[in-house]
């Protein structure tokens, strides 16, 4: 090691020019020998005159040092020049700013700057240098630490925003493949511990098609020895820091699935079970590819919470799913087929809310009364739970068996339902529409009535299109019995069509039901030539919103001549 030979020490100046720049400048030598940080003395030139121990163990310097350039010994280059020329230009013994640089041989240092003076009173800047390894280490643990905690954040918050098993499942792969793995893969396990499905989530958007061919191929190209096999079997969470040849031949059957892995990355893995309260009800398998650092336990960890958090989830969504299910399987049971006859044309839809948690009461029918003429109605119980698909249920046995008994018209039936709920269903309320098609010589006639529900639509054979305001719907259902309730007249001629729906249709955020109405005919006087079944599924696509709120039900009818 070179140093400045020591020599009794003097008081160091601050700057040029004042009363203490005439003091006996400072002797660096012994100082500099002790200090624990590595020092250079770097004169005007930038070149490296001297260096205390800990510099020298730092940049690994020789003798023959002496006098290289200071840009030789630290990377980057233009920050250290800049540095030492700023200092120079300042001229004070306030150290500067740190910035981080490494040396030539890779090791990451602190580096700050400061001017002073040689025993001889030679101006000089000392660059000192501290190892920033230690540092460096510590600040990744803490972003490693901080990013796991954030990404299980990130995982809980796409858990309870989803709707469905398959929703949550996807939410969750793009979270774990933005910064925790290369791909993700996911199986669901029936009641047996086989694998029911499996869905995977791949960083890179070229390996899609690689991602669908392993969805295919892999319950089916894996062996027990695969550690989702081993989970289902009851198995603990593994990591697998190297995904080894051999590993690869003993976990699956053909050599086309071990290429297939390789090309999507698997290099590091860890999979861990989804744990519900009656079992094991699937795994997650994460994956880094060739050149990403291989998984540790501490990531182990967080995946294991991910699995706990996401098997909990997964199995209330899974539930709900099937809960849904069963209900709008009965819900769609009490919805019949409309009648088939030889001069009137009906079509029925039924879509459900996208919202798999609800549960609507909205209901269509359409029947042949006694006197030969047709009866359509359209209604919605209020509330969107399974009491009012029940209500739904009833509601509609009691108006169809009204409507098929009286002779009168749609006000009179509307009054008969209102009657009844009164006495049978206390507190229900309800909207409904029904609507009586009679012919009269070569025409048909339409009359209706609205107790708080949208008129229909009248799709004229020539592309003209009308809806009644509003304002011609009376009362609502369950509120005053006895009511007075009008109804209207419309006549309609061959290729005439009526849409009959519930609000579902023409609702949206931020607009009113008028604005809806007027975008529903606007919208249909394009469809006016197309067959009923496809205006039908037109009509729903042009309305429907991506986040649809509430159920839809439309009956379309088409007279004919």
């Amino acid at each position: 090691m070179s140093s400045p030979d020591p020599s009794p020490a003097t008081p160091r100046t601050t700057a040029p020019g004042t009363a203490a720049d005439q003091e006996r400048p400072v002797r660096l030598g012994t100082l500099l020998r002790h200090v624990p940080l590595g020092v250079l003395v770097v004169d005007e030139e930038h070149h490296v005159r001297a260096w205390n121990r800990a510099g020298s163990a730092l940049l690994e310097l020789e003798p023959s040092d002496r006098g290289r350039p200071v840009r030789d010994l630290i990377e980057p280059p233009g920050v250290v020049d800049d540095l030492v020329a700023q200092t120079w230009k300042a001229r004070t013994d306030e150290a500067s700013g740190k910035v981080s640089v490494h040396t030539t041989s890779g090791r990451p240092v602190d580096l700050t700057a400061t001017w002073s003076r040689t025993e001889d009173a030679e101006p000089v800047v000392l660059l000192m240098l501290e190892d920033a390894t230690s540092r460096l280490r510590v600040e990744a643990e803490r972003d490693r630490y901080s990013g796991h905690v954030s990404l299980l954040g990130r995982v809980s918050d796409a858990l309870l925003g989803a709707h469905d098993p398959d929703q949550a499942l996807h939410a969750l792969g793009a979270e774990l493949v933005d910064s925790f793995a290369t791909w993700a893969s996911f199986q669901a396990y029936d009641a047996r511990g086989a694998t029911a499905r499996v869905l995977i989530e791949h960083r890179d958007p070229a390996r899609a098609e690689d991602a669908a061919a392993a969805m295919e191929m892999l319950p089916e190209a894996v062996t027990e020895e695969t550690p989702s096999r081993r989970i289902a079997a009851g198995g603990r969470a593994m990591l697998i820091p190297e995904v080894t040849e051999e590993l690869l031949r003993s976990t699956t059957r053909d050599e086309e699935t071990r290429v297939l892995l390789r090309r999507m990355g698997a290099a590091s893995a860890i999979v861990v079970p989804l744990l519900g309260s009656r079992g094991v009800l699937g795994s997650i398998a994460v994956f880094r590819g060739p050149g990403e650092p291989a998984y540790t336990g501490a990531e182990l960890d967080v995946a294991t919470e991910v699995g706990r958090r996401t098997g909990a989830a997964f199995e209330v969504l899974e539930a709900n799913r099937r809960q849904r299910a069963l209900a709008e399987e009965l819900q769609r049971s009490m919805l019949t087929e409309p009648p088939v006859l030889t001069d009137v044309e009906i079509e029925a839809r039924y879509v459900p809310a996208a919202d798999e948690a609800q549960v609507g009461g909205d209901w269509y029918d359409s029947f042949v009364r006694r006197d030969g003429s047709v009866l359509l109605t359209v209604g919605d119980v209020v509330g969107h739970d399974f009491e009012a698909a029940a209500v739904m249920g009833q509601l509609r046995g009691v108006l169809r068996g009204i409507g098929f008994g009286q002779v009168g018209g749609p006000a009179e039936v509307l009054g008969g339902l209102d009657s009844a709920m009164d006495a049978l269903y206390p507190g229900v309320t309800a909207t409904a529409v029904v609507g009586t098609l009679t012919r009269r010589g070569p025409d048909s006639v339409l009359r209706w009535s609205s107790a708080g529900h949208p008129p229909p639509v009248v799709i004229r054979a020539d592309g003209t299109a009308d809806a009644t305001d509003l304002d011609s719907a009376d009362l609502l259902l369950g509120v005053v019995p006895g009511v007075e309730r009008r109804e209207h007249e419309v006549v309609l001629r061959g290729g005439d069509t009526v849409l009959f729906f519930s609000d579902g249709l023409i609702e949206r955020r931020g607009s009113d039901l008028d604005e809806g109405l007027v975008r529903l005919v606007g919208s249909t006087r394009e469809l006016v030539g197309l067959h009923l079944a496809v205006l039908s599924d037109q009509v729903l696509l042009r309305q429907m919103g991506a986040e649809q709120e509430d159920d839809i039900c439309l009956i379309a009818v088409r007279v004919h001549d």
